[in-house]
């Protein structure tokens, strides 16, 4: 009886369904990364040695592999580069499908970090990889709950012009329903929040935020970094609208422009994204008229002022940081291929519009 006993237990162990075992290392190592963060923060620094597990071993455990037969095909670009075709997946498989990151997180593996002296990345290496950890995170947790939500603002420029964040970013920027908005701040409030996701909610100067709720706080502020900046959006029968404190960045625009949501590479994860992602870049920063390569003035990690936020002709960049480069796609839509330099890396399918002005080195936002 013993020994029956122990053979059903090794069997319901090994039969654990994978997106358990995947959700559990997500914690782990975020959680362990987050405590060596923590002591060095407690020490005035900022973390300089490598990570005990970094977000491409995350996404695509060692015992896994990828086969490029796993993909979608082969393409030629207009340049007559033959590249690999990632299948965009559906946004129905970013809560239901434990493996939709593989391909994508395999591709990421193999590109070099950098540094452009013209214009220097924001976050280290184990930031960039602290705060992808701490988007997992969150994306969990909407799932759990049922939220829908996609990338936004900064974050949604990253994804539409580099296919990641932007090097010189360091926040993250979402959309979210309204309706989980309020959720989440009585989550909070009630203690839960912090209980089952280790994440808190803060309102701030009528700006809502999700952080790290474990994590160092940004003194004098109540919240801590990583950090995601969230607004709300609602529906009308017709129409999407944004809550932004910002009015400049208000929007009002046809469903057709932002639903469905679609999925978009962000460094080596899938993410949600607006249906026509430029146009809604388009209405919602209605001052700009070209996107420009320059840092920002305001340091998020620390939440202050930067003396020296700097700028350079996007020109510059080109062998130093990945751009996305687009065409007509002979299927109809759009054919986006990201670039380090002159070599192609993987190409995209979407059925949306092609802009003009929308490939490196100059961008013109669409206006409505």
């Amino acid at each position: 009886m013993k020994l029956w006993k122990t053979w059903l237990a090794v069997v319901v162990l090994l039969g654990l369904p994978m997106c358990i075992i995947h959700q559990f290392s997500i914690e782990f190592s975020l959680r362990r990364y987050m405590n060596i963060f923590n002591r060095t923060a407690a020490a005035g620094a900022v973390p300089s040695h490598p990570m005990p597990l970094d977000i491409v071993s995350i996404l695509l455990p060692a015992n896994r592999t990828t086969n490029t037969t796993q993909l979608n095909g082969t393409t030629m670009t207009q340049s007559g580069h033959v590249v690999p075709v990632l299948k965009v997946p559906d946004v129905s498989e970013l809560c239901s499908n434990p493996r939709v990151n593989d391909e994508l997180a395999a591709m990421y593996s193999t590109f070099e970090w950098k540094s452009a002296p013209q214009l220097p990345r924001t976050l280290s290496k184990e930031n960039a990889q602290q705060m992808r950890a701490f988007l997992i995170a969150i994306k969990d947790m909407f799932c759990a709950l049922g939220i829908s939500w996609s990338l936004f603002y900064g974050s949604l420029l990253g994804a539409y012009i580099t296919h990641d964040c932007l090097p010189w970013d360091d926040d993250l920027d979402i959309i979210i329903q309204k309706d989980a908005i309020d959720l989440l701040a009585k989550m909070h409030k009630d203690g839960s929040l912090p209980k089952k996701y280790n994440i808190g909610y803060v309102l701030t100067s009528g700006l809502h935020k999700l952080y790290w709720a474990p994590g160092k706080k940004i003194k004098p502020y109540s919240w801590a970094w990583p950090f995601v900046d969230l607004m709300p959006y609602q529906e009308t029968e017709k129409n999407i609208q944004n809550i932004d404190r910002n009015k400049g960045h208000r929007f009002d625009v046809p469903k057709s422009l932002a639903l469905p949501f679609v999925m978009r590479p962000f460094g080596p994860l899938w993410l949600p994204a607006p249906r026509d992602s430029w146009k809604m870049m388009g209405v919602t920063y209605k001052e700009m008229k070209q996107f420009l390569c320059k840092a920002p003035g305001y340091d998020h990690v620390n939440e202050r002022r930067r003396k020296d936020g700097k700028s350079t002709d996007c020109k510059n960049l080109h062998f130093q940081y990945r751009f996305v480069h687009r065409e007509k796609s002979a299927e109809g839509g759009v054919l986006e291929t990201l670039h380090l330099g002159d070599e192609p890396l993987y190409s995209v399918h979407y059925n949306e519009p092609l802009y003009p002005n929308t490939n490196p080195y100059k961008w013109l936002m669409a206006k409505s």
